[in-house]
């Protein structure tokens, strides 16, 4: 496993990097989050670990430009913390919070149990994808629809035509134009005055 270790105390580091390294992950220190973009695309981790005494504004900063351009799971430890501070890491995209002594023992759990939030995380949001491009393919089909009637209705009042000749000269007119049905009946409306 790839580990993006962020920790600006030296002495802590190093136990953290020992006891990663000694679980068979390959580790990349850093002292802080700059340039965090960067840091993410040149060690490509498959999981990022902070330890910190407690949050600071530049890193919620730092984990939150991550999650927008290249979301990783992210475990964060802390020595002190309060609730606001909590909530405003979650919303940077934290998967794991910690508060106290980080013990060594647990850290590579504490990794798996963010890399499995983050993956179900992402599962969420890909599924939230897939059905609000469903919802607005139903809305247009529906906006669609509407429009049709509509311009069947116009045809039927300035033509005199029934709804079937309506229908049949809509249809005609996609055909001869190479457009679709719907953008016909957008086309009637919009010459007529009429808003879609």
């Amino acid at each position: 496993m790839r580990v993006l270790l962020i920790d600006a105390n030296e002495t802590r580091a190093a136990g953290l990097v020992s006891a990663l390294e000694g679980d068979g992950c390959e580790v990349t220190w850093r002292l802080d989050l700059r340039a965090p973009e960067q840091v993410v695309s040149e060690c490509t981790p498959e999981v990022i670990l902070i330890e910190q005494d407690s949050p600071t504004r530049d890193t919620l900063e730092s984990m939150r430009r991550i999650t927008e351009t290249n979301p990783r799971p992210i475990a964060f430890f802390v020595d002190r913390s309060d609730r606001e501070s909590m909530r405003k890491a979650i919303r940077a995209g934290v998967s794991a919070y910690v508060v106290h002594e980080l013990d060594m023992t647990r850290v590579r759990t504490i990794l798996d149990v963010a890399i499995a939030r983050f993956e179900s995380h992402q599962d969420d949001l890909r599924e939230r994808e897939v059905l609000s491009a469903r919802l607005g393919e139903t809305e247009e089909r529906l906006r669609e629809r509407r429009n049709i009637e509509r311009a069947k209705g116009l045809l039927m009042k300035r033509m005199g035509l029934d709804e079937e000749e309506a229908f049949a000269r809509l249809r005609q007119e996609a055909m001869n134009r190479n457009l679709s049905l719907g953008d016909i009946a957008q086309r009637v409306l919009a010459n007529s005055g009429q808003t879609t």
